[in-house]
């Protein structure tokens, strides 16, 4: 397809500030295409919006469209009715919760006054609220293999009513995943083991991988100078159960170990809304900061980054926002998935409390080996800034499109 390409992109919620893994990955391939494309992109939120989103985000993202919608489940205040209605119409909560018509019909109006050659719907969220075929090509953007993210969330849960529960929600999000991977035209995956689960679900499925990005520029270390030598650092949304899982982990069975060894070691958590549990776990070596207004900073002065996941899907940006910063990650396998890097080389890789442990007190204790990963993680990664990964979603987006053209004329 030659000539300037019109996209649609559609996302729940609103996207600034950008604070989490999935608004970084979003945000930065909007501004990337931005410069490639003719786009526009829609998100809608329950009102009220934040006083000023609107401006923000059309000063980021020109012709840009928020809506407020006040025709979704109102699921925290009244849990129950939402849950009854996600069971009545087969749906999990998490697909069901975030349905609008109002989204629905203000899109049907813009497309009937706008041409558009491909539509994207970013997560399985917004898919009730997605057009049901619009006379363009369509693409379901998964940021994670949602079913299989709900089944490792079951699995470190207690048996109890949560469990059985969040059991429930993982059958459900694995039979609507695979319904909408079927319908639309194609899916974009953010892995090679990503887009080969979506084809597990649907074997026929048109699955493309846009790998995570980085934004190489803005995490290149500054004066290496201010760099602890014996502080470890976790970045991550608190808000996020895997992320507070992981950390439990590290801190009840990890940190103990690490600290025997290197008793002046210092462990800081970084990222937002911490829940009391984490907060509680704040001491002389572990600090909880919260919200933070960059964490380029913590990454600076790190001696090394965690991932200590045990649960979670797609790929890991703060792996790569370490690594362009020249700092080294020990990671889980889980916590690294999807990601093109060789353990032992790039970063280090551990399962078991006690090899995380040894790992982490390795690199803590030997500077020219943090040297040596972080060097080469550096290398790495610059292969992967934001401006590549958006220019080959382009060339995903047309060989969509025209794949969706030829197949309409054979028809």
């Amino acid at each position: 397809m030659k000539g300037t390409l019109r996209v649609l992109w559609l996302k729940f919620g609103e996207l600034l500030p950008v604070d989490t893994g999935g608004k970084l990955r979003s945000f930065h391939l909007l501004k990337e295409l931005s410069r490639r494309v003719d786009l526009r992109f829609v998100s809608y939120y329950p009102a009220p919006m934040t006083p000023g989103y609107r401006e923000q985000l059309a000063q980021a993202l020109p012709g840009s469209e928020a809506y407020e919608v006040d025709d979704m489940p109102r699921w925290r205040e009244a849990a129950l009715q939402p849950i009854i209605l996600s069971a009545l119409h087969g749906l999990p909560l998490n697909v069901s919760r975030f349905a609008s018509r109002t989204v629905r019909h203000k899109l049907d109006a813009m497309i009937a006054r706008e041409h558009f050659d491909v539509g994207i719907c970013d997560f399985l969220t917004p898919a009730w609220a997605f057009p049901r075929n619009p006379p363009f090509a369509t693409v379901l953007f998964e940021h994670n293999v949602e079913w299989a993210l709900w089944d490792r969330r079951t699995a470190t849960l207690p048996w109890g009513p949560k469990r059985a529960f969040y059991r429930w929600e993982t059958r459900r999000t694995r039979a609507i995943e695979r319904e909408l991977v079927a319908r639309f035209d194609a899916t974009l995956a953010v892995s090679d083991g990503d887009r080969e689960g979506l084809r597990r679900l649907v074997p026929r499925a048109d699955v493309h991988v846009v790998p995570t990005g980085v934004d190489v520029a803005a995490f290149l270390p500054g004066d290496e100078s201010r760099r602890g030598t014996q502080t470890v650092v976790f970045l991550g949304s608190m808000d996020w159960h895997p992320n507070v899982d992981g950390v439990r982990w590290f801190i009840e069975t990890v940190w103990p170990i690490v600290r025997a060894a290197v008793p002046g070691a210092r462990f800081r958590v970084v990222g937002r809304r911490p829940p009391p549990e984490v907060l509680a776990m704040a001491c002389d070596d572990v600090e909880v900061t919260g919200d933070v207004p960059s964490v380029q900073p913590h990454l600076h002065e790190a001696a090394i980054s965690i991932v200590p996941l045990r649960a979670g899907g797609g790929t890991r940006l703060k792996i790569f926002e370490a690594m362009a910063a020249g700092t080294p990650v020990v990671s889980t396998t889980v916590g690294a998935e999807g990601l093109d890097v060789t353990p032992g080389e790039h970063l280090l890789i551990a399962d078991e409390a006690d090899t995380f442990a040894a790992s982490v007190i390795a690199l803590l204790r030997d500077d020219d080996a943090r040297r040596r990963v972080a060097g080469r993680a550096s290398a790495l990664v610059r292969s992967y800034d934001w401006s590549a990964v958006g220019a080959r979603l382009e060339e995903i987006l047309r060989t969509i499109v025209d794949r969706k053209a030829s197949s309409e004329r054979a028809a």
